[in-house]
């Protein structure tokens, strides 16, 4: 099966064919949509945050002031109450077609990992700067040349010193 929704839409904003994807993203079975008015269905689907967005672009499109448009929205399902987030791509042939359609294309695995990412980077950023974690430069001949972190925060050398121990023969630093 097609891991997008797609939809052939009128130039009134009626649904003439969904693909039966819809019932996992919306809950509800492609019979339902048939027919249906785009606006009416996307005012169930979307989260309001997005909507006036969405409506503005849709209408651009069914308009024929532009060929195509995408926006990307957060939908939640009707059965599940699951939110994901869609890039929703709608595109007009030509001014003169009576028909359009639209793409709905799941990007949630996108988000969760830019998510992911951005958490991890603010991990290693507060262990940088907490003193949870040292970073340390060394030469080929393993002479420290930058200390990148905080060493009094976590030696446990009383005198406040950073000893540090080399072996040159297994290239590696001891601390």
């Amino acid at each position: 099966s097609s891991p997008w929704v797609i939809m052939d839409v009128m130039r009134d904003g009626r649904i003439a064919y969904v693909s039966a994807k819809v019932e996992e993203l919306a809950g509800v079975a492609p019979g339902d949509v048939r027919g249906s008015d785009l606006f009416a269905f996307l005012d169930t689907l979307l989260v309001e945050a997005y909507k006036a967005e969405a409506f503005r672009c849709i209408k651009r499109v069914l308009a024929g002031k532009v060929g195509k448009a995408e926006f990307f929205s957060e939908v939640v399902n009707r059965k599940s109450f699951e939110g994901r987030h869609f890039l929703f791509q709608i595109e007009s042939g030509l001014p003169e077609d009576d028909r359009l359609v639209m793409v709905i294309t799941d990007v949630t695995a996108n988000k969760i990992y830019r998510e992911k990412l951005d958490e991890a980077k603010l991990r290693s950023m507060r262990l940088v700067e907490y003193g949870n974690l040292i970073i340390i430069r060394t030469d080929p001949a393993l002479r420290i040349t930058d200390v990148l972190g905080s060493s009094i925060r976590t030696d446990k050398n009383p005198s406040g010193t950073l000893t540090v121990s080399t072996d040159e023969a297994k290239g590696e630093v001891y601390i």
